[in-house]
């Protein structure tokens, strides 16, 4: 190894932990302006991959080089498969992904943590898996939760309470976790929004276990296949029956009165 590779390896090393926007370019790489990199790693042609602007990505390899050809190198000597990879602007990469040659990601897209980008992503899309695949465009995550057009643009921080629940929600709804855990989903949330959470926590109950704690009973009657009631860190299971026995709502109401005065 000379000098001047030597040079650029260790300039390389400390721009990679420092700045991974600066290290991508450093290596050749043509990327936009307010990117995130973090931890990015890049195969033997740097130079073939394009990153558009306010692009976020963490610990994710861009593959310009198909090594698969290797299984027909005896027979076929001169065969490899080289191919540029483009990514949009505003577009987010989970943790962990691996972008194969010839991909190009479009724009507005978020890609879910360990997926395998394989093939091509339109805009407004969100994709998870290996080999990803597209669930929904953004526009149908938004119809989905009942936001309109004129709030899809705005900033977190000029939301409702109850908008931003719904934000969160969302954001729940494309990590798709198998288990689902809440704490008072419909606090200070006003009826038709409430109405709207209560439909969505319904549809979901399809495909997962959701936990959520209430200090409402009509609402853990209404939602709830199985109700369990926490008091002084012991866990009592609820049957549906008992909850129109007068002594057991008196038993209700006497923990949560003991709770407000703690």
């Amino acid at each position: 190894m000379n000098i001047k590779t030597f040079i650029r390896k260790i300039i390389h090393k400390y721009l990679y932990h420092v700045d991974g926007a600066r290290a991508a370019r450093f290596l050749g790489v043509k990327i936009g302006n307010q990117c995130r990199l973090i931890h990015c790693t890049f195969s033997s042609e740097p130079y073939l991959v394009e990153i558009g602007n306010h692009v976020s990505a963490t610990r994710t390899h861009f593959e310009t080089h198909d090594g698969g050809i290797w299984v027909f190198r005896e027979q076929h000597p001169d065969w490899d498969k080289i191919a540029p990879i483009k990514i949009g602007n505003n577009v987010y990469i989970g943790e962990g992904c691996i972008i194969l040659p010839g991909v190009h990601i479009g724009n507005n897209v978020i890609v879910g943590a360990r997926s395998v980008v394989t093939k091509n992503i339109p805009d407004n899309s969100v994709v998870v898996g290996s080999p990803a695949r597209v669930l929904k465009s953004i526009d149908e995550y938004f119809d989905y939760m009942s936001i309109e057009p004129e709030d899809r643009d705005k900033l977190l921080k000029d939301y409702s309470h109850g908008m931003k629940n719904k934000m969160q929600m969302l954001i729940n709804i494309i990590a798709q976790p198998n288990i689902l855990l809440l704490d008072e989903p419909l606090t200070s949330l006003d009826v038709v929004v409430a109405e709207e959470m209560k439909q969505l926590l319904r549809s979901l109950k399809q495909d997962r276990i959701t936990i959520f704690s209430t200090h409402i009973m009509d609402l853990a009657l209404d939602l709830c296949d199985e109700i369990v009631l926490l008091n002084h860190g012991e866990l009592e299971v609820v049957e549906k029956t008992d909850l129109d026995s007068r002594e057991f709502k008196d038993k209700i109401i006497a923990a949560l009165r003991e709770e407000g005065n703690e």
